[in-house]
């Protein structure tokens, strides 16, 4: 009697003890659930942008001089005739270390005939690159261009900013703020109270960007070419990692 009376006090007290037992772990699950939410910290990858428009202060007027004739040292002839009344002019408009010669050659030209091609001349060429001012460019294009339109040949006009540069560094701290607010536009609704900078990079300057299409031309005889420069976008682009603390956020289910 006394032995079934000990059993059945054993057995009690183990259900006691697992009740007990499962309730703690429960328990601490709970807290530990709870203490783990409080705690989690998130990363958070984002960018960050900031532009300027400018006005360019400076374009590079791009020349293709050529001299073409059956024989090569009167071709090469003509087009040094030609290359130094360019030269001449465009020294009176900007300083000579603002003008290139680049891009030498002597090469011959002709037609086919049937199955063969005929050389019929040599042709010599020469790129000659000018970098003037804005407000100069017009009158500077029609004169070169005016009465030798055979043979100086107007390739191409681009234009930049000097203070590009300048304006580039102006802009970092704009564009890490603009990301600061991205990062926290993202995890504030998640309840997250602090952000803390990991890391930021600037790998390369975004390209400048031209707001409208730039026009040229010109008739024989023109003085001026109507050239207009526009407008340009500076765009400075940085990527940051941040990590918001504390992330905790329910899920329905």
């Amino acid at each position: 009697m006394k032995d079934k009376k000990l059993l059945v006090l054993t057995v009690l007290f183990g259900i006691i003890m697992f009740a007990v037992g499962g309730y703690w772990a429960l328990s601490s699950q709970k807290v530990s659930a709870d203490v783990s939410c409080t705690s989690t910290t998130a990363k958070v990858s984002v960018i960050g942008v900031a532009k300027q428009e400018v006005t360019p202060d400076r374009a590079v007027i791009t020349v293709n001089v050529v001299g073409e004739d059956k024989d090569a040292n009167k071709a090469m002839e003509v087009m040094k005739e030609n290359a130094q009344y360019v030269l001449d002019i465009a020294k009176t408009y900007t300083d000579e270390k603002y003008i290139t010669t680049t891009g030498l050659s002597l090469r011959q030209s002709g037609h086919w005939e049937k199955d063969k091609y005929i050389y019929d001349k040599f042709v010599a060429s020469e790129v000659i690159k000018i970098d003037v001012e804005v407000d100069r460019v017009g009158e500077l294009t029609g004169k070169i261009t005016a009465d030798r339109a055979e043979n100086v040949r107007l390739s191409g006009i681009s234009f930049y900013y000097t203070k590009a540069d300048e304006v580039r560094k102006n802009l970092l701290e704009k564009a890490i703020l603009d990301a600061k607010d991205n990062a926290v536009r993202l995890v504030k609704p998640l309840g997250a109270e602090h952000i803390s900078l990991i890391s930021v990079s600037y790998g390369s300057y975004a390209p400048i960007l031209m707001d409208n299409d730039m026009r040229y031309g010109a008739a024989k005889g023109e003085n001026e070419v109507p050239i207009s420069a526009g407008s340009q976008t500076i765009s400075v682009q940085v990527s940051a990692v941040f990590e918001a603390g504390p992330v905790c956020a329910s899920i329905d289910k």
